[in-house]
């Protein structure tokens, strides 16, 4: 499995860890400016035991010391403490409020025990701060253990007086607001990660290629006119319709000795485009010189109605139930040289049409005045027209849209295809939104001829050029 690449997906993700940085710099900016100024003032004290001559007397004072200092740092906060302090200056505060202004600390290693007070008050701070050190050392002496002559061991001495601080030690604006711009960093970056963890739509060629063995053939990106026509015919020049091209080039690759196409183009859900897909396909082989048929096979939802005449003119619907002969059906799309056939009259059980015995007559007798012949077929969570018209056929051309497309879906009907024995010819990714010019996607092990090509003619002008491709969920049949 290929290791995440997370600077990418960072940088996918700039705008999310950009506006956490925004959101807690600002956040921590706010709390800062709208806290109450804090004092801190401390007082330092030295523990020692007074006697002690020889070397060890020494050491033993000093190892007794440092056990004591634990317990000496509890009784900065202890209740003797606290009422020693709130007689001494005068103060009306209970013993907890009091002690969550005091911190005692002492440093690892040493026989020091630091004393730090914080209050609104920077006179009050002071005054605390050694009213506590006084307190903390006189009950130290008191309880401690006394010789035979009653003198007691353990002896403090303030070597630290407390002084009135000239600044707050909070809020502190730049600690603040740095600690809220990590903090927001690290939640922009997780975020960015685990949404990317979650998200599976196929949004790249390589993305497509992780879930299938199929060739990814063409990137298509996104036409922002594609509701005016077909991008081949309305703008041939474009890179839109260069990539259809190169879709051309690289489904010829695929069996280059072959003179006869026949394909099925589907999607794994509705709304992926095949339909626009299907109509720039047939008519970048008709501008190759192919003789092309373009078949609409979606009995469901017809997707090619603005090209046949509309869901009304009698079409592969009506030849599958014997009401009319195929020939009679094919129409002609203006003089682009394109044949279309359309859905046709609306059914109860269209799918068991497309198992009619008929079809493949139908199919031997189009292919016979025609090079190429596309079918455009139900999406195949919908239905399972295409593994069945894809029997008579060279096989599916699968349409992903690489925006919206989820991997899942995508996967399970590819599986599906391949579980009813169906060849799937390879994969075109669709409205693809980060999209520069021709398409790099290959058959895989064909090598496709990349030579400089005479231009291109224009489509010709229909009648039709301005209609929409529109897609195989967008029309509904009638009941």
């Amino acid at each position: 499995m290929a290791r995440p690449d997370y600077r990418a997906i960072v940088k996918r993700g700039w705008a999310i860890v950009l506006g956490a940085l925004v959101v807690f710099g600002l956040g921590a900016l706010l709390i800062a400016a709208t806290s109450t100024p804090q004092y801190t003032s401390s007082a330092t004290l030295l523990f020692s035991v007074r006697q002690g001559s020889s070397p060890t007397d020494l050491n033993q004072g000093a190892q007794y010391t440092a056990a004591q200092m634990s317990s000496l740092a509890q009784l900065a906060t202890s209740p003797v403490v606290l009422e020693s302090v709130n007689r001494d200056l005068a103060l009306d505060e209970s013993s907890a409020q009091l002690a969550s202004q005091i911190v005692a600390t002492v440093p690892t290693g040493t026989v020091v025990l630091n004393i730090a007070v914080t209050t609104e008050s920077p006179q009050l701070s002071q005054q605390i701060a050694d009213s506590v050190s006084s307190a903390v050392g006189q009950q130290a002496e008191a309880y401690s253990p006394t010789d035979l002559k009653g003198n007691t061991l353990l002896r403090a001495v303030q070597i630290e007086s407390a002084v009135i601080p000239k600044k707050p030690s909070s809020p502190n604006y730049s600690r603040d607001i740095a600690a809220g711009l990590i903090i927001g960093l690290v939640l922009g970056v997780l975020i960015v990660i685990v949404r990317e963890a979650l998200d599976r739509r196929v949004r790249t060629a390589a993305d497509i290629a992780e879930l299938t063995d199929s060739p990814v053939l063409a990137i298509i990106g996104h036409d922002t006119g594609a509701h005016s026509g077909a991008a081949i015919e309305k703008n041939p020049a474009s890179d839109v319709a260069e990539s259809y091209r190169r879709l051309r080039l690289n489904l010829d690759a695929l069996h280059p000795h072959k003179r006869e196409k026949t394909v099925v183009v589907t999607s794994s859900t509705p709304g992926e485009g095949k339909s626009t897909v299907s109509v720039n396909l047939a008519l970048a082989y008709v501008e190759a010189g192919e003789r092309v048929i373009l078949v609409d096979a979606n009995l469901r939802h017809p997707g090619l109605a603005s090209y046949s005449g509309g869901r009304d003119i009698l079409g592969l619907s009506d030849v599958l139930d014997g009401v009319v002969s195929i020939d009679a059906v094919i129409q002609d799309y203006a003089d682009s040289g394109l044949h279309v056939v359309g859905a046709g009259s609306a059914y109860n059980n269209p799918g068991g049409l497309l198992s009619s015995p008929h079809l493949k007559t139908i199919i031997s007798s189009i292919k016979k005045d025609h090079d190429v012949v596309i079918f455009d077929a139900a999406d195949v969570t919908t239905a399972a027209d295409a593994a069945e018209l894809s029997k008579s056929l060279d096989g599916v051309l699968m349409v992903a849209d690489v925006d919206h497309l989820h991997a899942p879906s995508f996967t399970a009907a590819v599986e599906a295809l391949l579980a009813a024995g169906v060849a799937v010819l390879g994969v075109v990714g669709n409205h693809a939104q980060t999209f520069h010019g021709y398409s790099n996607a290959r058959a895989k092990g064909s090598k496709v001829n990349t030579r400089q090509q005479s231009p291109a003619k224009a489509a010709p002008k229909s009648a039709r050029a301005a209609a929409e491709p529109v897609d195989s969920d967008a029309a509904k049949p009638k009941s």
